[in-house]
């Protein structure tokens, strides 16, 4: 699992960021769709935390994920290319899920209006 965290002066960062993945609906797979088919990695919550740091009260937003095992360019060090027709068709499918998520991602307007780069 891999946890990202805000400070709380990027709160709005933080549901930025929450509303990409749900607009990604990597959380909750269609119906005939498992997880495995996502090309990217899931969301699995999210919480906030309030702790005390001397006489000053602190608070983060945190986002919990899977744990990516490789980046794309690790994984094409890794693994050989496609050679059969089924595997080459199988990867540009696979490429393509990913060049869509990343244009949502990319086009992402947060409920202030702007575009969030997070």
């Amino acid at each position: 699992m891999a946890l990202k965290i805000f400070d709380q002066d990027k709160r709005d960062n933080f549901y930025a960021e929450l509303g990409a993945l749900s607009s990604l609906n990597i959380e909750n797979p269609k119906e005939g769709e498992s997880n495995d088919d996502k090309p990217l990695i899931r969301y699995l919550g999210q919480f906030s935390l309030k702790e005390k740091v001397g006489d000053k009260e602190k608070k983060t937003y945190n986002i919990l994920m899977e744990f990516g095992e490789f980046d794309l360019d690790e994984y094409f060090a890794v693994n050989k290319p496609p050679e059969r027709y089924e595997e080459i068709m199988s990867f540009w499918r696979n490429l393509f899920k990913i060049a869509r998520a990343l244009q949502i991602v990319h086009n992402f307007s947060y409920h202030g209006g702007g575009h969030y780069d997070g």
